[in-house]
């Protein structure tokens, strides 16, 4: 018998092993690196990349999902786990506009 751990990250290691760390790991560099290539474009007044302006707010709401999961587990109630995912579709969605071509 094994108790649930507070700590989304531990659990989730628990559970999938080190696969899912290397899963983890690599989720987590996409989001970084959509994070850091869209940030350059903040002093843009093209409106078509007005989305990369709140790209950043997206980021760091999500860094705050996930700090959280450190020291509890809020990312197992469904409805945060729905707004996690959202918030991190608009990370890599605005760093990707960044990275399109002719932009």
């Amino acid at each position: 018998y094994l108790n649930h751990a507070h700590n989304d990250v531990l659990e989730f290691l628990i559970e999938g092993g080190a696969a899912s760390g290397l899963l983890l790991l690599a989720g987590v560099f996409f989001l970084v690196r959509a994070a850091l290539s869209s940030w350059d474009q903040l002093k843009t007044t093209d409106l078509e990349l007005v989305g990369i302006r709140a790209q950043p707010a997206f980021f760091l709401a999500l860094l705050t999902l996930l700090g959280g999961s450190l020291t509890d587990y809020p990312l197992r109630v469904p409805s945060l786990m729905l707004v996690a995912a959202i918030l991190a579709f608009m990370v890599i969605e605005t760093g990707a506009g960044s990275r399109s071509p002719g932009r």
